[in-house]
């Protein structure tokens, strides 16, 4: 199995989820850089305008820039790598750029939104009040706009305007569902419930889900989601699980067709369930197995336990790992849903065939051992091998190969800021510290060996675009820029600093 390139890790090295699900939220704002096809896109506050970048085999071919209606105040990459979403908060609209040809899309969103959340399939957005929105001050925060962004729907009718109800003030967080059949929902975090709307039918109602915990009867506030769509029994239903800040509370909320006679003006309905089997500092995720079931898997410390919930029916089955597993990432291996489990500063790990649970059981996991605490775990799909990842500021990296229980030290690496996988091109790439420099580590994959190559001036953050076959690094210091190298030679005679020049301090004025 391989994934769809680039997967890409944040400072935390939290890893993604099973690609079939929605694991995105609604992200921070930002101005980039981003790297979108062969390009490096940046949003730039001063000029209005939109920055881009073109770059091939490590070195840059033009450099473009393209007005804005208004001053951009958040963008994003779309996730099918065909461009950019620019949310402008003065123009109050949401312009899409395509990449390469810089071809333009204006939706009016009608209200000067500064948060927005993209659907993974890229097809619909939905721009919203984030919390502590000075804007919003001066209109409805609990307003939200909802953006279809498919070419055939005229931008005129694109975009539904949404007051809720249900909501004292801004949301917490907004997440777009995937598609349930034709109909797509919005799930819109607030204080103690979650407000679900049909974003297919603009005069149907929300429905309000209250969180209360079934074993104290307290208010729980929810924090994160997860989706999945159950397409087993005929007609799709969708699933989400929500966690909560109190964190000894996980809910999974089914969305289905309401009876008429019950609608009460909505044009669906939701079945609460509280999950059992989680405590406080677990994990707990969405998969599903080979046959087609939705189950969640969840992983309490305090219990030491996994626990597989088949959302189907409730059933359980839980396995014993070890005291303190804390930490939960799952990935596709020959089709068949896989979880590493493991506990943050202990060097144990398990792997878990999810699938196999009912069958095996205890049988279904295997445990194999780093040298050293491990703070973090990147599975490689396709290999036996897994990067482990230290809380030492000198040696920060090891490979573990579960089939021969081998372990590979890279030496002196130093702190891991900043991950890409790369599939595609069989490597992984690492940004680094050591002392007050940064470095760029190439690792090939099929003989992990490491290039290292100093970064000039440091960098924040590293961008990937294979289909350039160009790796960057950008920094967000007064005079940063991007240095880039090609992909497969990162070694210090091939990195390339663009001049300031080119860039005419854009790179200051995006991060200011």
């Amino acid at each position: 199995m391989r994934l769809a390139p680039p997967l890409i890790l944040g400072l935390s090295l939290a890893l993604a989820g099973c690609p079939d699900f929605d694991d995105s939220g609604a992200a921070m704002p930002t101005l980039g850089p981003v790297a979108v096809a062969d390009q490096i896109l940046t949003a730039d506050r001063h000029d209005e305008a939109l920055v881009a970048v073109t770059v091939d085999a490590g070195r840059v071919n033009t450099v473009q820039r393209i007005a804005l209606s208004g001053e951009p105040t958040y963008l994003a990459a779309l996730p099918d790598d065909s461009g950019v979403l620019v949310l402008e908060r003065d123009s109050e609209t949401l312009e899409r750029v395509t990449v390469p040809d810089g071809d333009r899309t204006t939706w009016v969103v009608g209200a000067p939104f500064e948060g927005l959340s993209i659907s993974p399939d890229a097809t619909a957005a939905i721009a919203f009040f984030p919390p502590g929105t000075a804007t919003a001050v001066f209109h409805n925060a609990n307003e939200i706009a909802y953006i279809d962004l498919r070419p055939e729907i005229p931008v005129e009718d694109a975009v539904v305007r949404r007051t809720l109800a249900s909501l004292g003030g801004a949301p917490l967080a907004v997440y777009p569902s995937p598609l349930v059949g034709d109909r797509r929902f919005a799930f819109v975090l607030s204080e103690e419930h979650v407000a679900i709307l049909d974003l297919s039918d603009p005069d149907a109602r929300e429905r309000s889900v209250p969180l209360v915990s079934l074993n104290t009867g307290g208010q729980r506030t929810p924090k994160d989601i997860r989706f999945a769509v159950d397409a087993t029994s005929g007609e799709p239903a969708l699933w989400a699980v929500v966690t909560t800040y109190e964190g000894n509370s996980v809910y999974a909320l089914r969305v289905f067709d309401s009876v008429p006679e019950e609608a009460n003006g909505a044009s669906f309905d939701v079945r609460l369930t509280q999950l059992a089997g989680f405590t406080s500092g677990g994990d707990v995720t969405l998969t599903q197995l080979p046959d087609g079931r939705l189950a969640s898997l969840m992983v309490s410390p305090a219990g030491g336990t996994a626990t597989v919930t088949f959302l189907e029916n409730g059933n359980s089955q839980a396995v014993q790992l070890g005291a303190g597993v804390n930490r939960l990432d799952t990935y596709l291996e020959e089709g068949r849903p896989i979880a590493v489990i493991y506990r943050a500063g202990g060097t144990a790990f398990h792997i878990l065939d999810i699938g196999a649970i009912e069958e095996r059981k205890d049988k279904a996991f295997r445990t194999r051992y780093a040298n050293r605490a491990i703070q973090s775990l990147l599975p490689i799909p396709g290999t036996p091998l897994f990067f482990a990842f230290h809380n030492d500021t000198d040696e920060a990296v090891s490979v573990i190969n579960a089939d021969t229980d081998r372990v590979t030290s890279f030496g002196r690496t130093g702190y891991v800021r900043d991950v890409i996988l790369s599939p595609d091109l069989d490597r992984l790439y690492l940004l680094t510290r050591v002392a007050n420099a940064d470095y760029l580590v190439n690792v090939q994959l099929d003989n992990l060996h490491p290039t290292t190559s100093p970064v000039p001036n440091g960098a924040s953050r590293l961008l990937l675009l294979p289909g350039a076959a160009t790796v960057a690094t950008a920094a967000d210091l007064i005079g940063g820029q991007l240095v880039l190298w090609p992909a497969n030679d990162t070694t210090a005679d091939t990195a390339y600093a663009v001049p300031a020049y080119l860039l005419d301090g854009l790179l200051d004025r995006a991060t200011r």
